[in-house]
């Protein structure tokens, strides 16, 4: 988890452009994603940070969007993650 999370600040303020992929194997990480969704609703983060990350729930999806990954803008614009 803490490396999760240091990835994901560092993509936020702009250090890192690689994907973050997290591969959801039989719903392992169906918390998580509900975890990162409350924060979502409750203001804690705008709705950009889902930007950030991809939940993956096959090897076969993790593969398709690294063939179609492009850092965008959101992924290196610290503004437009933090809720309003």
């Amino acid at each position: 988890m803490e490396e999760l999370s240091e990835m994901i600040v560092q993509k936020q303020l702009g250090y890192n452009k690689k994907p973050i992929i997290i591969l959801n194997t039989n719903g392992f990480y169906n918390k998580l994603n509900e975890f990162f969704e409350e924060i979502i609703e409750q203001k804690f983060a705008n709705k950009n940070m889902r930007k950030i990350y991809f939940i993956a729930q096959s090897p076969t999806e993790v593969i398709e969007y690294l063939k179609n990954y492009e850092p965008s803008v959101l992924d290196v614009d610290k503004n437009a993650i933090y809720a309003r």
